[in-house]
């Protein structure tokens, strides 16, 4: 009897394997959004890997993880997922990781093939002029970047020695990316961290909001909201089959509300020279914080 189990899970393991090698299985992380926003991602989701499988006759499983550790796991074991979207913070706190793992990877980005520059934006009447003017004042944040509310706590770590959390009144989260500067606007926050592209989008909207809002502090543009990886022992028809699923035309099409949700506008491969200026940002964030958390 205890064989014959053995002989059964051992055939499953090995056809999932099979598998693995022959079909996309794809993990998005959606863990940081709220219930209405996961499902929402997820309705998206299946309905353009419906149409995937439909017209290209390619095989695509989806995955939604709950957290970080599940993703690390799952992507280092490679028997249910071979293709992983993971938060740009995923990757910097565990870049060697994916880049001892990953075989190809890819990010979405802007039309200009360049990555996301963030601005600092306050309504005029809060008299936010500096960093140090941040002082009890209130913060629109969006819940589905992080990256966001990182640069913020670098610019006040790095100018006035604390920890955003120290320096701000109230963080109030917004569901919606476009909302923050809406927020700002209307007052019911004081301030906010918007991309580039997100506020001149608005602005083209509205470009009233302009006489209302100033721009405090400009990143650089080295952001990017996602990463997409392939692992390693992946097989050339896994890999070729998310080239013509996900890095064409109709992919655009196809996730229009990621791409928008996210703010980008295609998926792009690039390397990790690429994501250079990035990972040094990160590493002088993660010196000014321990040196902070060393007083």
């Amino acid at each position: 009897m205890i064989l014959k189990i053995s002989f059964i899970l051992s055939t499953l393991f090995i056809a999932l394997y099979a598998d693995i090698n022959k079909n996309i299985h794809i993990a998005y992380p959606i863990y940081k959004y709220t219930d209405i926003q996961k499902n929402k991602i997820k309705s998206i989701s299946f309905r353009a890997v419906k149409e995937i499988e439909n017209e290209l006759k390619i095989k695509v499983f989806p995955y939604f993880l709950k957290n970080e550790k599940e993703e690390i796991e799952s992507f280092k074991k490679n028997k249910d997922i071979n293709i992983l979207m993971t938060y740009t913070s995923t990757y910097l706190r565990n870049k060697e990781f994916f880049k001892s793992i990953s075989k190809e990877m890819f990010s979405m980005i802007g039309a200009k093939k360049d990555f996301a520059q963030y601005y600092l934006v306050s309504n005029k009447t809060s008299n936010i002029k500096t960093i140090k003017d941040l002082k009890n004042k209130k913060y629109a944040a969006f819940n589905g970047n992080e990256n966001y509310t990182m640069w913020l706590d670098y610019l006040t770590l790095n100018k006035l020695g604390k920890p955003y959390k120290d320096v701000i009144k109230k963080k109030h989260y917004c569901t919606k990316e476009k909302s923050l500067i809406l927020e700002v606007f209307f007052k019911k926050s004081d301030f906010t961290i918007i991309s580039k592209k997100i506020y001149e989008d608005m602005l083209l909207l509205n470009p009233s909001l302009e006489k209302e809002l100033n721009i405090i502090e400009k990143s650089k543009a080295i952001f990017t909201t996602s990463i997409t990886f392939i692992h390693k022992n992946s097989s050339k028809k896994v890999v070729d089959d998310y080239y013509r699923a996900y890095i064409n035309k109709g992919s655009i099409k196809r996730f229009e509300y990621l791409f928008g949700f996210i703010d980008a506008d295609k998926m792009e491969k690039i390397e990790f020279k690429d994501l250079k200026p990035l990972e040094d940002f990160y590493d002088k964030y993660l010196k000014l914080k321990n040196n902070k958390l060393k007083l």
